[in-house]
């Protein structure tokens, strides 16, 4: 017999359209949750007093905000579908704290797959290659280009699209792909170290 959910300790209140993705971070010496929401919406909230502190994004396209994290530096990222990764800068004046955009990574239109982010600060970005194959393009916290590599394994592999990537360790990445496939990746060459194939039917 399954266990009944955990019931929450609080509940963050005013999330327009859903959220889809969380963080916890640590800004201007304040605990806080960032959170992403499906219309392009993403707010700093403080875990002490449960409020929203401030609006960090607002797409005005209502691009969903697929994942969110944030840089050894203090600096918050999130990943904007269909724009880009922003990268922001929380600053705290007298008397309001407000998000000062720094730069934006462009991506790729690619699903919903989201990118992620390791602890050397580097993003892993999903992408499509030159003849549409399924593939990883890994940036520094600045957007310089680390490496790029195909994941698709090929038109044999029919792995279909990258549905998540997630850094296992800080030079591999593990993908699952639209068949059920789990594959491990060594970044730096793009090689795979270990494939799991059809987890799922579907």
């Amino acid at each position: 017999m399954s266990r009944p959910p955990p019931q929450p300790e609080y509940v963050f209140c005013g999330i327009s359209g859903g959220a889809t993705c969380c963080h916890y971070a640590t800004v201007n010496d304040v605990n806080c949750c960032i959170i992403g929401s499906q219309k392009g919406l993403c707010w700093q909230y403080s875990i002490k007093t449960k409020k929203c502190v401030t609006m960090l994004i607002d797409e005005s396209n209502n691009s969903s905000i697929m994942s969110c994290g944030q840089l050894n530096d203090g600096r918050l990222w999130a990943h904007v579908r269909n724009v880009g990764v922003r990268i922001l800068t929380v600053l705290k004046g007298t008397e309001a704290i407000s998000a000062q955009l720094t730069s934006t990574i462009a991506t790729d239109h690619y699903g919903f797959c989201a990118a992620d982010l390791n602890q050397l600060d580097q993003l892993a970005i999903p992408e499509e290659g030159k003849d549409c194959s399924p593939s990883v393009r890994v940036v520094d916290g600045a957007g310089a280009p680390i490496s790029f590599f195909p994941i698709g394994g090929g038109p044999d592999a029919k792995r279909g699209a990258i549905m998540r990537i997630k850094w296992a360790t800080a030079d591999r990445l593990l993908a699952a792909f639209e068949n059920g496939s789990l594959v491990l990746f060594e970044t730096a060459t793009g090689r795979e170290l270990a494939r799991r194939d059809s987890l799922h039917k579907e």
